[in-house]
């Protein structure tokens, strides 16, 4: 580089815009302004090239000669390039370019080099499409590192990326902030969609004057990015229209997004939900007339509030970056393929590719039949090319011949990577879907019969007395005071029947009437009927005892209100602490968000875990000890549960005191639980189960 002029000429900053000639986007018109400022005294003439880089071959693509006269100029790079490779988040290819300036000796002055996407964003019938083709974006709020360490920054941002590219998350929201054309940098390397808040918000109009000087600079500082797709203004801007016009004459090449629901209602191009949708709903919620472009459910680091750590908005991810639980249910949601069942029996499923670019040739489908969580049988297809938004019926034999009486048969069927990649293993799970296999139950076998058990009816309690346990009921409360098995006791306080609404206990009177009927063969009745103001009718509790001493309490409940919920509240010992579930896991998962975990079998030791969280459509879990002996938690009547342990007691137990802490069972019957499964006598009459019984 010649070095008299060096310091006299400097590229300032360049603008790269372009347009399409074919209509395969693979013939590109590049037109490059480049601002050039001169600090001499005399005229300078100058010629500027433009060079395209391959590897480390240059080849000079256009130039122009020029003469630099005043502070600072401005020269258009033309140039029609063809064969190009459009960028996309899937497939995020990137030229390299290098503008030189040199005088007229053929001498280099001065040169930038850069890197360069070709990428085509137009808001389209309601929807955003890329390069022509409609694309759904799938994205959270992304949240910057404090960080001065360039390199620390980088490995980070990188971590971030692939934890977005395993959970189907092609594009953020960000704004502008220290260090963060590093992330953009890196945005437009590994291919995720950025839609940036180019201004903070305005706390009043004379505030505007400067806010515009700030979209200015922001809109400047990432034009380049290909990454960059859409600008957006936040809700809370009271004056969205001026920002707007501001924005447009600035870049007209990208779509604008008002996040409000005023002030651009004539002018937003598309519709974004923040909104969680559960699976079942979004059908109706995403209709013909208002197609929802982009989702954004949730922020990428869960925050919480610092004083009560409560959460306030959720995330996918932990300050440690470990996956929430909410991770999984965001990964669903955001699945480019979709798997049907069409005839579960036969093993006929239709796959639908909702990928934007793929055609599925790169992923192969493995699937596995579970009893009762444990996997039977298993096998996969490795022919599976699908294209573009069709369909394609596929056939899985697996046939099962000898079907156990009551168990649960499922069948689990994955899309995974056929080969390793930069943000993969191989054989990653991208999509999945579980079905249960509806098999009819053989006709059952007569069960064994035992000595019925003894009803002792005492003044202020029942004693249920079998071969080798002892029950007691409460008469006033109507709980179960006791459970003995051998003479240990098994539940160490009263069970607790609770009512609640909207996650809201309700209090219920004590007991009003009980009935006992020990009539039928085998098994002791005994009907507990308590109200609660809230709630219209009786509550009646209906304690089955088996002779065997399982024990089914089932709630009937006279209400039109779907939120009610029932379940019971129960202590046992500490050596009970192998905690195993057939049910949805195995992560924490509720009613309302489970659609991306699979039901199965696990377990896990509560002394090992510092805290465990609810699990949802739970058909049974066990309590043991190191001998497989505890007590058994089972849902009645296909009616699913969620259990929620705890290793803590509400009495004589310090925090400190780590090996003896009781544990405190939560159980409740899910939302689920809301019809009339039971033969009631009322159509108005919901019911809720579970039975509780000794493992051994």
């Amino acid at each position: 580089m010649h070095d008299t002029n060096d310091k006299k000429i400097n590229i300032d900053r360049y603008y790269v815009n372009s347009k399409v000639l074919s209509e395969e986007y693979d013939q590109i018109y590049m037109y490059t302004d480049v601002f050039i400022t001169y600090t001499g005294l005399t005229i300078q003439p100058v010629k500027i090239e433009l060079m395209m880089i391959n590897n480390e071959d240059e080849k000079l693509i256009t130039d122009i000669r020029c003469v630099l006269s005043g502070k600072i100029t401005k020269v258009t790079l033309e140039v029609e390039l063809t064969d190009i490779q459009t960028w996309t988040a899937d497939l995020p290819k990137c030229y390299g370019f290098k503008i030189i300036v040199k005088n007229e000796n053929d001498e280099e002055l001065c040169e930038k080099s850069f890197k360069h996407g070709f990428r085509f964003v137009e808001a389209k019938n309601n929807m955003i499409h890329i390069n022509g083709k409609q694309v759904c974006l799938n994205g959270v709020i992304y949240n910057n590192y404090e960080d001065d360490d360039l390199e620390a920054l980088q490995s980070k941002y990188l971590e971030d990326i692939i934890l977005l590219k395993r959970n189907n998350i092609n594009t953020v929201i960000t704004y502008d902030y220290a260090n963060a054309h590093i992330f953009y940098d890196m945005c437009d390397e590994y291919g995720i969609y950025v839609i940036n808040k180019p201004i903070s918000i305005p706390d009043n109009e004379e505030q505007i004057i400067c806010h515009e000087e700030e979209i200015k600079d922001t809109i400047y500082k990432y034009i380049n990015y290909s990454c960059v797709i859409i600008w957006t203004i936040d809700s809370r801007v009271d004056i969205p229209i001026k920002f707007y016009k501001k924005i447009m004459l600035l870049d007209n090449t990208r779509p604008i997004y008002y996040e409000g629901n005023s002030g651009l209602k004539n002018y937003n191009p598309v519709i974004f939900t923040y909104d969680f949708i559960k699976q079942d709903d979004q059908k109706g919620e995403s209709s013909n007339d208002h197609p929802i472009a982009g989702n954004f459910l949730c922020d990428f680091l869960i925050i919480r509030d610092n004083e009560t750590d409560e959460i306030i908005d959720r995330g996918i991810v932990y300050n440690n970056r470990q996956l929430t639980p909410f991770s999984y249910e965001i990964k669903k949601q955001y699945e480019s393929i979709n798997i049907y069942p069409k005839d579960i029996i036969r093993g006929i499923f239709s796959v639908k590719n909702c990928s934007d670019i793929l055609e599925l040739d790169n992923y192969t489908l493995n699937w596995e039949i579970l009893e009762d969580g444990i996997m039977i049988k298993s096998g996969e297809l490795t022919d599976i090319t699908i294209p573009i938004s069709k369909r394609k019926d596929i056939y899985i034999e697996y046939n099962i011949k000898d079907i156990l009486e009551n168990a649960w048969y499922h069948i689990n069927i994955n899309m995974v990577t056929k080969e390793e990649s930069w943000w993969s293993k191989k054989a990653y799970n991208v999509a999945f879907a579980q079905f249960r296999i509806p098999y009819k139950a053989h006709k059952k076998r007569k069960a064994k019969e035992l000595n019925s058990a003894k009803l002792r009816d005492r003044k202020l309690k029942y004693e249920i007395i079998g071969d080798n346990f002892e029950i007691v009921i409460d008469k006033l409360k109507g709980n179960i005071r006791s459970v003995e098995f051998d003479r240990q006791q098994y539940i160490l306080s009263p069970v607790k029947i609770y009512i609640e609404n909207h996650n809201e206990k309700l209090e219920m009177s004590r007991v009003k009437d009980i009935k006992v009927d020990n009539t039928k063969k085998g098994s002791i009745h005994i009907d507990v009927i308590r109200k609660c103001a809230q709630i219209k009718g009786n509550i009646i509790t209906n304690y089955v005892i088996e002779p065997d001493g399982k024990v089914s309490i089932i709630n009937r409940i006279r209400s039109n209100n779907k939120f009610i919920k029932v379940g019971m509240i129960l202590e046992i010992p500490a050596r009970f602490n192998d905690f195993s579930w057939l049910g949805k896991g195995p992560n924490d998962t509720y009613p309302e968000y489970n659609d991306g975990t699979k039901v199965g079998l696990y377990y896990y030791n509560l002394n090992n875990c510092v805290e465990s969280g609810n699990k949802s459509d739970v058909r049974w879990s066990a309590f043991t000890d190191t001998d497989g002996e505890g007590l058994l938690i089972e849902s009645c009547k296909d009616i699913l549960l969620g259990i929620h342990p705890q290793m803590y007691s509400s009495y004589s137990i310090k925090k400190e005191e780590h090996n003896d802490k009781p544990i405190i069972i939560n159980v409740k019957c899910s939302s689920k639980a809301n019809y009339n499964i039971f033969n009631t006598s009322t159509e108005e009459e919901d019911v809720y189960a579970f039975s509780i019984k000794r493992v051994i």
